[in-house]
């Protein structure tokens, strides 16, 4: 009998040994004993088999702006046990002493009698230099196109400078729009001669001066095309000259004739000239060639003894079926 309570005083002991770890006094570990006994023998007991409690977060403080407070006022600030600030009823306005009447008067002659600030004189002035550099920057000018209406944008996005002139009008001859050529290229390749011409055929000719005749020059004549001689422009007569027959496309400002080009502003090339070089009529056979196309009709040297000495372009509208499209180049 006594062996079987030994054991079992044994087996309680060895059971609450944990739980007398884990105590900090004898009766926190009876208190436990007693309260759940059946832990000491069945290691899956329902006390410690439920799954523990969890709690949620705590909900993170927001830092609120406080409220403006008077100066003394911050330690009248109360916090409850959570943390969350709680601010006192703002002070009521105290009230202001008792002044007499004397003593008021006293504190008025006081207030008058102070000192007034010396009224700044004037600021010296700002070196020039310091001046210029406040200036805000000039705005860049657009040069205003030449002409009037669409035919003036035309000739401005061409590079052309030209002067507009009044509409022409001489029985059969005239042109509506007419303007005088003085530069082009954008004012590096100046007019030499009376360029009296229709909107059309001076737009035409600025772009192809630009894009076709100062790429060639400087690529066969390693130079740049300075200036262009005009023969004929507006002329009210005949084609050829001659008496009879149709009018010419000069009559209306339609075509223009080149006769020579002039090289880096020191030497002319003349169209029809024995005495050029290669390279000079080599720069003149590309050019004329490279015009049909932009201009419906091209004549020069070899065409006929008309335009022996000069390049003949103009826009005359043809019809573009067949094998021409309507270009007559010769």
């Amino acid at each position: 009998m006594r062996r079987i309570v030994g054991c079992l005083v044994a087996a309680v002991l060895c059971a609450a040994m944990p739980i007398a770890a884990r105590a900090e006094t004898p009766e926190q570990l009876f208190r436990h004993i007693f309260a759940d006994p059946g832990f000491m023998f069945y290691p899956k007991h329902r006390a410690h088999s439920r799954a523990p409690v969890t709690q949620s977060a705590d909900t993170p403080l927001v830092d609120v702006p406080m409220p403006h407070l008077r100066p003394g006022e911050q330690e009248r600030l109360a916090y409850q046990s959570e943390g969350t600030p709680i601010v006192a009823a703002p002070l009521s306005a105290a009230p202001l002493p008792h002044i007499s009447p004397a003593d008021d008067s006293a504190a008025a002659d006081s207030a008058t009698v102070q000192p007034v600030p010396p009224v700044p004189g004037p600021r010296p002035a700002a070196p020039a230099t310091q001046l210029a550099a406040l200036q805000p920057p000039a705005v860049a000018t657009v040069p205003q196109p030449t002409g009037g209406g669409a035919c003036g944008v035309d000739l401005a996005a061409a590079g052309v400078t030209a002067e507009p002139l009044p509409p022409i009008s001489d029985g059969a001859c005239g042109i509506p729009d007419p303007v005088k050529l003085t530069a082009l290229a954008h004012g590096s390749v100046k007019i030499e001669g009376d360029a009296t011409v229709d909107c059309a055929v001076a737009t035409t000719l600025g772009r192809f001066v630009s894009d076709t005749v100062q790429p060639q020059a400087e690529d066969i004549l390693k130079g740049k095309v300075t200036a262009l001689r005009i023969l004929d422009a507006y002329t009210c007569r005949n084609r050829d000259g001659l008496a009879t027959g149709k009018l010419s496309e000069h009559a209306h400002g339609n075509a223009i004739d080149i006769g020579a080009f002039e090289i880096d502003g020191k030497r002319w090339i003349t169209v029809g000239d024995s005495s050029n070089g290669v390279p000079e009529n080599t720069f003149l056979i590309a050019v004329r060639q490279a015009a049909c196309g932009p201009f419906t009709t091209v004549l020069g040297p070899g065409s006929d003894s008309y335009h022996a000495s000069h390049f003949h372009l103009d826009l005359i509208e043809r019809r573009t079926a067949g094998p021409s499209h309507g270009l007559y180049c010769r």
